[in-house]
């Protein structure tokens, strides 16, 4: 299966919000395979300990819920391109902040739709800062290997956070627009310097 070329990890980003740094583009906003093509692992955790893939395809049509099958070919082609540099953003994001946290695996649940979540827990190497916990959603496959469909940050599901912004555009102006909206956002993530 295609795989995109990821980085580390993880975090939730408002597709209008602060722009991260970023260390190069993964895609070409118009070619965006299913899942990426490089492990991804956790910040502050032994690379064996826990890693996944990004399945930046189901994101992409979950993102969208119900429009995504509205969509030609082509525009969800597109569309999963794009959505998968501003997940590459958004974690190159959290990844930075991440570095201040002493991150700790927590427990695996299975939930009623076959996914797994899997919870997180970051204490501060600061102790004046706040502790912080997150869960990933995820599929496994058949040789076992995790898929990221989506991660929770206080009780905020990223995806869910896109799809507000993302149905909102659509339905007052339309697809292009958005995909218009989205590529600015992300020639200002990959502008700005990394921090």
């Amino acid at each position: 299966m295609a795989r995109f070329i990821s980085h580390s990890l993880l975090g939730a980003t408002l597709l209008w919000g602060a722009s991260p740094g970023a260390a190069g583009e993964p895609v070409s906003p118009d070619a965006a395979p299913p899942i990426s093509e490089e492990r991804v692992h956790v910040v502050g955790l032994p690379e064996h300990k826990w890693s996944f893939f990004f399945d930046t395809e189901t994101m992409a049509a979950t993102s969208l819920k119900g429009q995504w099958g509205n969509l030609t070919e082509a525009e969800q082609k597109r569309f999963t391109g794009l959505m998968a540099q501003l997940i590459y953003h958004a974690f190159q994001r959290f990844q930075r902040e991440l570095k201040a946290y002493e991150v700790t695996l927590g427990a695996e649940e299975r939930r009623t739709d076959g996914w797994f979540e899997r919870k997180f827990s970051g204490r501060p190497r600061d102790p004046k800062d706040l502790s912080l916990e997150f869960t990933l959603v995820f599929s496994r496959d058949e040789r076992g290997q995790c898929e990221l469909k989506d991660w929770i940050r206080d009780e905020l599901s990223t995806v869910t956070v896109y799809r507000s912004q993302f149905l909102k555009i659509l339905r007052n102006e339309g697809f292009p627009v958005l995909i218009e909206k989205m590529r600015t956002k992300i020639k200002k993530d990959t502008a700005a310097p990394a921090g």
